[in-house]
């Protein structure tokens, strides 16, 4: 097998995955391929975005839903041991909202370098995907 039939193998995979046929006779291939390429780069971008935002909205939605309000009934009740439910929940709130910033942290700090190297080298990026599909 030659090196042109496996990119073309290759590809044909990942044209199964995006549901395209790709009629290898024409003479005009490489513009489609390259569209098809460019796609993917955006494909990558958007998603990298959209991990980037989750992780922030989720910490937003936990710290409006449950933190604040939980956080203000704990400090206005007096402490005695039969009311212990809203300062434990507060403070697993608290937790909670802590552990959505730090694994928010590292999954926008990996997408961040997912989209610097989808815009600034795009072939790396294909060739990633090229190279997981081909094994």
């Amino acid at each position: 097998m030659t090196a042109s039939e496996q990119v073309i193998s290759v590809l044909d995979a990942l044209c199964e995955k995006f549901g395209i046929v790709i009629d290898w006779t024409q003479q005009n291939i490489l513009p489609y391929v390259q569209e098809l390429m460019a796609k993917y780069i955006m494909y990558e971008i958007v998603t990298s975005i959209m991990w980037c935002l989750i992780p922030v909205l989720l910490g937003v939605a936990v710290y409006i839903s449950f933190v604040k309000p939980l956080t203000k009934a704990a400090e206005e009740l007096e402490w005695d041991f039969y009311n212990y439910f809203k300062p434990c929940a507060a403070v697993a709130a608290w937790i909670l909202f802590i552990a959505i910033i730090v694994a928010g942290f590292f999954i926008i700090a990996y997408q961040v370098f997912d989209i610097a190297k989808c815009i600034t080298i795009p072939e790396m990026k294909i060739l990633e995907l090229l190279t997981s599909l081909s094994e």
